[in-house]
């Protein structure tokens, strides 16, 4: 059984003439796009005038059934007379093509102005300029030198060839000139079938002078609208899934070049993946489907090629570029700014470390303590309960006269530590001044004082300081009541201190108000 082959849409002539000459009866058959479709050939939309194609297949058939046309005639003149109605109702130009036109119907005779007389004189290349005029004839010619004879049974020939999907053979662009002088863009779609016993090439012309003046002017607009880009000084890029655009402002501060920026993903460019990567995605999902409007991210940590970090203020909004959604960034540079804050913090921690922190014993000092215990004392109906834990070491003139003051200083450092390791991160530890060190606990009771008080003090007793090896500390504690003021807690704290000192030292002492 012989193979179905299929034709490009472009062959209407080599259809109609297999099946008028291979079948004998088409009387079920009234529509040529049905009788092709059943024989694996597609014929374009394009194609007008089925009805009158069917119906003259129909006469052709009947009077074959009849014995009024020849087996041998017959389906020539028909397929013929078929091809002429079908391409006369075509809305795109039709041509048959060897060294010359052979036949161009009235849509390419529109189309260009000549009458098919004068096309008749012509070859298609006489009415095309360079490159055009040696690619088509390159073509046509190429198609006719390779196969200049066609064999005796046409229908075996068409078989011998491979199927050809209609997608497989693109245009050929020409610029052809017109009868008038003017100069059109056209898309000429080659084949080559036979014809009468010879090799011929169908052209069929499509007008996309329109198409390419479009595209020209949205090139123009695209070129324009990039060297506007390229003047701005703030960094703009373009992105869909990679890089697609990115101006001159840009790659200097970024240092990539145009090639790099292409390949790189929007999430190559962040510094920050884990703070910044998540909602620079959700953002540029958002701006490709075309939704957003000048959504910013107020900063946002940007790597450069070398590694280096930059800061921008990132806007972002949808724009459509090259047939498709894609986003616009603007960046405007935080970096020296965000450098200048920091400088300032660093600057601000430094004389606030100065002003709150003691730079012996790195404790907060008397002065923090004073603003706490006032805020504290104010708040004391609002907030927990709590007191003052007022420690001094014993004897410590002595140490200091014995073994000198760097000693002291010593052993004052490491008591600094001892109280870290055994206060909570709630409460405020400073050095009072001198020997002496005190503690705003939170405590819900005055038991919960003394626990916390006599576990600082074993933990001094117990330690094995340099030099002296052995300190102890005397410590008063005292809760804060409701008739409380700054002044009143911290002279019965004091007082709790002063009895711990003369009840023989290395003492917790509480004073209630």
């Amino acid at each position: 059984m012989r193979r179905a082959i299929q034709r490009p849409v472009w062959e209407p002539m080599g259809i109609l003439k297999i099946l008028c000459g291979r079948y004998n009866t088409m009387q079920s058959i009234t529509n040529v796009a049905e009788l092709a479709t059943a024989h694996g050939y597609v014929l374009h939309q394009r194609y007008r005038g089925w009805r009158d194609c069917a119906l003259m297949m129909e006469s052709h058939t009947d009077q074959r059934n009849n014995g009024v046309t020849s087996q041998e005639s017959a389906p020539m003149v028909q397929w013929e007379q078929v091809f002429h109605v079908l391409t006369t109702h075509m809305v795109i130009g039709v041509a048959l093509h060897t060294d010359r036109f052979l036949y161009a119907n009235v849509a390419l005779q529109n189309l260009l102005g000549y009458s098919q007389e004068d096309l008749f004189t012509m070859a298609i290349w006489d009415l095309c300029d360079e490159p055009s005029r040696t690619q088509i004839r390159t073509v046509i010619n190429t198609a006719r030198n390779t196969l200049m004879a066609v064999p005796p049974s046409l229908l075996q020939w068409m078989d011998e060839q491979p199927a050809l999907p209609s997608d497989d053979v693109p245009p050929i662009r020409l610029h052809m000139r017109t009868t008038l002088g003017q100069w059109l863009w056209i898309d000429a779609y080659v084949t080559s079938i036979a014809y009468q016993d010879m090799l011929v090439s169908v052209i069929n012309f499509l007008d996309v002078s329109h198409q390419v003046q479009l595209l020209a002017q949205v090139e123009q607009d695209e070129q324009r609208f990039h060297e506007t880009l390229e003047a701005i000084p703030l960094p703009i890029l373009i992105i869909q899934d990679t890089c697609l655009y990115a101006n001159a402002a840009t790659r200097q501060w970024l240092g990539y070049t145009d090639e790099a920026l292409r390949q790189l993903r929007p999430n190559d460019l962040l510094a920050d993946h884990t703070a910044d990567g998540s909602l620079w995605q959700r953002i540029g999902d958002e701006a490709q489907r075309g939704r957003l409007e000048g959504d910013t991210l107020p900063r946002v940590a940007i790597r450069t090629v070398s590694g280096h970090q930059r800061w921008a203020r990132v806007t972002m909004r949808s724009i459509w570029y090259h047939n498709d959604w894609a986003v616009l960034v603007i960046a405007a540079d935080l970096t020296a700014e965000v450098r200048n804050e920091r400088v300032l913090q660093k600057t601000t921690d430094h004389y606030r470390t100065l002003a709150e922190i003691d730079p012996l014993t790195q404790l907060a000092n008397r002065r923090v303590l004073d603003q706490q215990l006032a805020h504290h004392v104010h708040a004391k109906n609002a907030k927990p309960s709590f007191g003052l834990i007022m420690v001094d070491l014993d004897h410590f003139k002595q140490v200091n006269d014995t073994w000198g003051h760097d000693v002291g200083d010593q052993i004052l450092q490491e008591m600094a530590d001892i109280f870290r390791h055994n206060v909570r991160h709630q409460d405020l530890l400073a050095h009072y001044g001198g020997e002496e060190f005190m503690i705003l606990v939170h405590a819900s009771s005055l038991d919960d004082g003394i626990l916390l008080a006599e576990r600082i003090r074993n933990a001094v007793s117990t330690h094995n300081f340099p030099v002296v090896s052995h300190v102890t500390v005397s410590m008063g504690v005292a809760m804060c009541s409701p008739e409380d003021t700054v002044q009143s807690l911290t002279r019965r704290v004091d007082q709790a201190l002063y009895l711990a000192k003369h009840q023989g030292r290395n003492c917790v002492v509480t004073m209630n108000s």
